[in-house]
């Protein structure tokens, strides 16, 4: 008996068309669906050639199922794991509306997803909208907050979030709930009363006084300078998306992480100021709002 194994398996999905269409609607006279996959390959092979054979590997899915179907069409030999990650990855889903003036204005959609290997839990904040002239009522908020209370009960402390790039109000948003930009569209959040991340020296005490138990670590030197290089980009968009005095206290955060990263270099406030004004000197500062276009 001889077994082969196929870990990803694939369906091709093969569409004919009499002429491509250039910006316009093409339709299809036939498709077809083949299966593939280097050891449902060589089974297939070692079918036609009558030696005895058992096609293994990992399915789910319509695809899973109709690759089984193909294979059981043919008699072809197969013990595949159809695995029920994919089939339970959303069994538990979040759908809350927001209402006002008798109607709904606004929703949020999430859903948790197992992790049965590492057999934890995470969600996932899929939708947050909310008709533009219910915006200035908190009830973004008030969804967000609700849904990191039902994954806590549900047991999901990590819960990502997708954000457009230029989305700023959006990152605004989750940024005051706390969620932490991890790359340029992803931001990550707790559930209620998990943190992760750097945070002022006295705010552990501040914690305490409120009769509550702050569980902290000290970072190690590497892991203090990816914390905050973290914590810049938090500040960043924080000043991207405040106003007037608020704008001012963020720019003072900002400072404050970039005071931290310079005495990472054995460097200072006034080495910062410094360099400054020798690039002012030689190239200029932005005062005169100089907006380049092109060069000719």
């Amino acid at each position: 008996m001889i077994y082969t194994v196929t870990f990803n398996p694939a369906l091709d999905y093969v569409m004919n068309l009499k002429q491509l269409q250039y910006k316009d609607i093409n339709r299809t006279e036939s498709e077809q669906l083949y299966y593939g996959g280097k050891g449902i390959n060589v089974s297939v092979i070692l079918s036609r050639l009558k030696v005895d054979n058992i096609a293994l590997g990992f399915l789910a899915g319509f695809s899973g199922k109709k690759i089984e179907e193909m294979l059981n069409a043919e008699n072809i030999k197969n013990d595949f794991e159809m695995k029920s990650y994919y089939e339970n990855l959303y069994n538990e889903n979040y759908l809350y509306f927001a209402y006002a003036d008798e109607k709904i204005v606004g929703y949020l959609y999430g859903f948790i997803i197992e992790d049965e290997l590492n057999n934890k839990k995470s969600a996932k904040l899929d939708a947050l909208f909310i008709l533009p002239e219910y915006r200035n009522m908190k009830l973004a908020s008030l969804l967000i907050d609700n849904f990191k209370n039902w994954c806590q009960e549900n047991n999901a402390e990590i819960i990502m979030v997708n954000v457009w790039s230029n989305n700023l109000t959006a990152k605004h948003l989750y940024l005051k709930h706390d969620f932490i930009p991890k790359k340029e569209e992803l931001f990550i959040g707790y559930s209620p009363k998990q943190y992760q991340k750097l945070v002022r020296d006295k705010i552990p005490e501040i914690i305490s006084s409120n009769n509550e138990t702050p569980v902290t670590r000290i970072l190690s030197d590497l892991e203090y300078k990816e914390e905050l290089e973290k914590k810049l980009y938090e500040e960043y968009l924080e000043v991207l998306t405040s106003t007037g005095k608020n704008r001012i206290e963020e720019l003072a955060d900002m400072l404050e992480v970039m005071i931290s990263l310079a005495k990472l270099e054995n460097k200072s406030l006034d080495d910062i100021i410094t360099v400054a004004k020798k690039k002012n000197e030689k190239r200029g500062s932005f005062e005169d709002k100089i907006y380049l276009e092109t060069v000719k």
